[in-house]
């Protein structure tokens, strides 16, 4: 089982901004998406930044690119008015500690998400489950997704939560999730949910059903698969990249000419490479890997190992 990255350890950077990575016209499945977020040390704005963004604001404005996009809450929910006990979607999976996990395939790749079901949960029903990124990893295993919360205690709960879709909700104020009795719509603290019966994936917002028209930006979406290509949004500190970018690195020749000496900091080194090698991610959807291979492996010798 490879993890690409260990969230854990890692320090990402965050803010009150918001900043396109990947525009909707270069949209990436998930698993992509996160990995490329990932590997620049950036946070994927959460269902509830987004909602803060496109409901009564008109911050999206700034970042109108990126729509329809993924957010960095992922969820998982069983079918309504059924535990996840009884679900067929759950089970025991001897290779992950026997742990309960809900499992969704993807219809076109063939991809399994699995999310884990921690046993305070398993007798809940009209429940749905979510971490937050960078609260969990996205570990490949094969053909396997899954969901590494790093600790169990940020798994978090919706209850109520709808058992129809395509109808408008309240939304609740901490994940920004459509939540309780169907409503008429009527006031800027209600969203629409779309649905499945069953589905372990990332929230989408502001997809544009029927084109945009104001409402789309309420639209909570639960039922788009994990391997359609959208566009990811992420935390910026405010300014956006002008507020955090690094010096620019002075090269010059080392006493006796023994080299060079870099001028930059551990903390300059570690920004550049990290989006040095997001870039080579998104390059590599469109070039061929063995023309990448000499960039990927000078990255490789430029990490820092600590």
């Amino acid at each position: 089982m490879n993890s690409k990255t260990d969230v854990a350890k890692r320090e990402f950077i965050r803010g009150p901004a918001l900043e396109v990575l990947v525009p909707r016209s270069k949209g990436k499945p998930f698993d992509e998406g996160i990995l490329i977020a990932e590997q620049g040390r950036r946070v994927i704005a959460s269902c509830l930044r987004m909602d803060r963004a496109l409901v009564g604001s008109e911050e999206w404005r700034s970042i109108s690119e990126v729509f329809a996009c993924w957010t960095g809450t992922m969820t998982a929910y069983v079918e309504p008015n059924t535990r996840f006990r009884d679900s067929k979607n759950v089970q025991r999976v001897a290779s992950l500690d026997n742990g309960h996990y809900q499992i969704y395939t993807d219809p076109d790749t063939g991809i399994r998400y699995l999310f884990p079901i921690y046993e305070e949960h398993l007798d809940a029903s009209n429940r749905l489950l979510l971490s937050e990124h960078p609260n969990y990893s996205l570990v490949h295993d094969g053909n396997d997704r899954i969901v590494k919360p790093v600790a169990d205690n940020l798994v978090d709960k919706v209850d109520k939560f709808p058992a129809r879709g395509d109808a408008w909700y309240v939304t609740e104020p901490v994940h920004g999730i459509p939540q309780g009795e169907q409503t008429n719509g009527s006031t800027s603290d209600q969203s629409v949910l779309w649905r499945i019966d069953s589905r372990v994936g990332p929230v989408g917002r502001g997809d544009d059903y029927y084109g945009w028209d104001g409402d789309d930006g309420r639209y909570v979406v639960l039922d788009d698969r994990p391997s359609d290509g959208l566009g990811v949004a992420v935390e910026a500190p405010e300014g956006g990249r002008a507020a955090e970018a690094p010096q620019r690195l002075q090269v010059e020749a080392a006493p006796e000419k023994k080299g060079v000496v870099i001028a930059a900091t551990i903390e300059q080194m570690k920004e550049l490479v990290g989006r040095a090698g997001a870039a080579v991610q998104e390059l590599s959807a469109t070039v061929l890997s063995e023309k990448l291979e000499p960039i990927r492996n000078l990255l490789e010798a430029l990490q820092i190992k600590e």
